[in-house]
């Protein structure tokens, strides 16, 4: 719990307090959105606030052991919601360093693919030129 808390409160200003309980005229009932993080920092802009609370204790857990970059815990909070993860194919995820290989494709993607170069009609060789088919034709074939 103190991993949890120490980790987390960087990103909420402060939890609620007693004073900010609504408690109805009657005071048998207490306004639910009090008990909300609404508190939360301008730093939590990126939390997406149903994913990390629709996740257990256990899976956050899981994720503050392996991991220390706010931007890794949210990926992995996210794809636990996205995939329904249990703790333990989080763990698996969490050994295998997912974040780390999406990281790495992502950052070397504009690398590993080519660069499409486009021409048009006027910059192509003669005869691949006369290939094309002329607007007619094209509005033919589209029209099939």
């Amino acid at each position: 719990m103190r991993t949890f808390y120490e980790f987390w409160c960087q990103y909420i200003n402060r939890p609620p307090l007693a004073v900010d309980l609504q408690i109805a005229e009657n005071n048998t009932t207490i306004d639910i959105d009090s008990f909300a993080l609404q508190k939360w920092s301008p730093l939590a802009g990126e939390i997406n606030r149903e994913e990390f609370l629709s996740i257990s204790f256990s899976h956050h857990t899981e994720i503050l052991d392996k991991t220390k970059d706010i931007h890794e815990v949210l990926f992995y909070i996210h794809q636990t919601v996205l995939h329904k993860w249990d703790k333990y194919d989080l763990r698996d995820r969490l050994k295998s360093g997912l974040y780390k290989q999406q990281q790495s494709a992502t950052n070397n993607f504009i690398q590993t693919m080519p660069v499409v170069t486009y021409k048009t009609a006027d910059d192509m060789d003669e005869r691949m030129r006369k290939s094309l088919p002329g607007m007619e034709e094209m509005r033919k074939l589209l029209s099939e």
